[in-house]
């Protein structure tokens, strides 16, 4: 509304008042040069700059707890500032999350910083309260008293701490507690750190491969080499050492203690150097002055029974085991004991004629008692004779024609007791120029022939002949391939020559198996050969020998011509007035494989001790 000159009335609709609101709208903008004087003061929006906002009593900011007041600039306190919860109750006076402060800061009372605060550049001046107080100066923030951090504070600068009690720094931590307390970050990753673990071990850790040096006087005097789990001290490259370890009290190595270059343990007398295992000196042990072990001093063997010490008044090495009950005990293919001039001494002890010998103990003794003189004739052998020292013209050695005589009988026995038994013996007891006899255990060959050149026949199998018709191959034992036993004795080995192409001499379709054949004495008490013979063992040999050549095997112990392995079983022994035959087959089921024109030769063992036939069959 507008009273113009002429008295009349005019409106404008950016100025009016609403009676049914009791509302004065203004749109546009209002200056007021005096007073403005409101109960309630509502801005909706701020867009011109305030130079100065003052306010007398009390002000409130906001209605909801999610109201947001921002300042741009300093915000001056001069009282108190208190700040309440949702309920109501009164918190510290400043709780700040993730606040970056680097102007200035005024508090008074308590102070409470909660996760991430930042505080750098801090200019306040004599800041105090319960929880401590804040002092900065050119920038540098002082707290002096106790303060409450929770959460992540980082401080861009120098963090100077100055105390009077025990501690600067007190890291309260727990047993459950699954953290390390001190951490070393490098371009953002944990570097290094330092930690207490639930068993209360102190751990100063390096997170990767590089070493943890302590370094004193601006030098380095420890260093843990991280990649090789090593410890060096001095300024030493990782290879080499020449610095010094001095250690006050015991020192306990568990392993290999390695010295390069030279070493000393103990500098006093009354040191003592322990090994407690075994002690080793590939290149010799010098003590002192090139001795070993000093004059006059002993070295001691077991619990001190026996001793070697170097007597420098007698000028002698003296060896002692006269402290035990056993003496001195030399031993040895050959003990040689040298003399200065090379003799001993003789009468001193035991009188004229003494000597020094080896008694029936084996012991060194000093005899007054000369040696016995050689019994019998020149060229009689000596032995011992009812504990004296015999000979015999009957046993003699002729040493100018190296010949060994014995007049009587020569026998050889093995075993002792009831279970000796002889082996050889000659008997040479007759008369001058008449041949005696001679008994043992005697090795004979039989050389044999046989053909069998069809599959049928060698699968069937045929006796080879040991007996008066070595050409002879028939498949029942007869005289004629057979053996009669003058002795008892047993089969020692086979050795054979196969005639047949190597296509009838197949490995897949069986090998050759010779078997041994006996009839004892009493089985032929009114029997054939053929009808008492039984087979008591056999061999199958590991390959056949192939197209004319050799093949054997050692019946008693198994081995081949080749050494191979054969297949023996049974006993390939037999009696005095045995039947005995060798019979060959080819352990083929297909009837392929033959011999052909073989050759056969066999080595018996007899035992020609007792030459008599004995048994019910005679």
């Amino acid at each position: 509304m507008h009273l113009a000159e002429n008295a009349s009335l005019s409106g404008t609709r950016n100025f009016t008042y609403d009676f049914d609101t009791d509302t004065l709208n203004l749109s546009g903008s209002m200056e007021i040069s005096g007073t403005l004087t409101a109960n309630q003061y509502n801005i909706n929006i701020v867009d011109k700059t305030v130079t100065n906002l003052s306010a007398s009593g009390d002000t409130k900011f906001g209605d909801t707890f999610d109201d947001t007041h921002q300042f741009t600039g300093s915000v001056l306190i001069t009282s108190s500032l208190t700040v309440q919860d949702e309920e109501g109750s009164e918190m510290p006076l400043l709780a700040v999350n993730r606040t970056h402060i680097s102007s200035s800061l005024n508090i008074s009372g308590s102070a409470f910083y909660g996760d991430g605060s930042n505080l750098s550049g801090l200019t306040a001046n004599s800041i105090s309260g319960s929880k401590g107080s804040f002092n900065t100066v050119d920038g540098i923030v002082t707290l002096t008293g106790s303060a409450d951090f929770e959460g992540i504070v980082g401080i861009t600068g120098s963090l100077e701490l100055t105390g009077s009690g025990q501690a600067l720094i007190v890291l309260k931590t727990h047993d459950a507690d699954n953290l390390k307390e001190i951490v070393f970050n490098k371009e953002g990753s944990a570097a290094a750190a330092i930690q207490i673990n639930s068993a209360e071990h102190m751990f100063v850790e390096n997170e990767n491969a590089k070493d943890i040096i302590l370094r004193a006087n601006n030098q380095n005097v420890l260093r843990v080499i991280g990649s090789e789990r090593k410890v060096i001290i001095g300024a030493v490259t990782k290879t080499s050492a020449f610095a010094e370890l001095d250690v006050q009290g015991s020192g306990i190595i568990s392993g290999s203690l390695q010295v390069s270059g030279s070493s000393i343990i103990g500098n006093l007398k009354e040191h003592v150097a322990t090994v407690g295992g075994q002690l080793t000196a590939s290149q010799g042990i010098t003590l002192g002055d090139t001795a070993f072990i000093p004059q006059n001093k002993n070295i001691i063997f077991g619990t001190g029974s026996s001793a070697i010490q170097y007597n420098k008044e007698l000028g002698k090495l003296v060896i002692s085991g006269s402290l035990g009950a056993g003496g001195i005990d030399l031993q040895g293919g050959e003990v040689t004991i040298d003399f200065p001039g090379g003799t001993i001494a003789s009468g001193s002890l035991a009188g004229a004629g003494s000597f020094v010998g080896l008694n029936n103990q084996n012991r060194l003794v000093l005899s007054s008692v000369p040696p016995a003189a050689a019994a019998g004739s020149n060229t009689e052998i000596q032995f011992n004779n009812s504990g004296n020292t015999g000979a015999s013209s009957n046993f003699t050695f002729d040493s100018t024609d190296n010949e060994l005589e014995l007049k009587g009988t020569l026998e050889v026995v093995s075993g002792s007791g009831a279970a000796e038994r002889t082996v050889f013996q000659v008997d040479s007891s007759g008369a001058t120029g008449a041949s005696g006899s001679v008994r043992g255990r005697m090795v004979q060959s039989i050389i044999s022939q046989f053909d069998v050149t069809t599959g049928g026949n060698a699968r069937a199998g045929r006796f080879v002949s040991i007996g008066g018709n070595n050409a002879t191959s028939n498949n029942s034992l007869s005289r004629l391939n057979g053996m009669l036993t003058p002795f008892s004795g047993r089969l020692i080995s086979i050795t054979y020559h196969f005639g047949s192409g190597a296509g009838f001499q197949d490995q897949t379709k069986g090998n050759p198996e010779f078997a041994l054949y006996v009839a004892n004495v009493n089985e032929l008490n009114g029997s054939t050969f053929s009808a008492a013979a039984k087979e008591t063992s056999c061999v199958t040999a590991s390959t056949w020998p192939g197209n004319n050549r050799v093949g054997g095997v050692n019946v008693q112990t198994g081995k081949g011509a080749l050494y191979e392995l054969n297949n023996v079983t049974g006993s390939w022994s037999f009696g005095t007035g045995s039947a005995v035959g060798l019979f060959f087959r080819s352990g083929d089921s297909s009837g392929n494989n033959y011999p052909g024109q073989s050759a056969v030769t066999t080595v018996w063992e007899f035992d020609q001790l007792d030459p008599y036939i004995s048994g019910s069959g005679n």
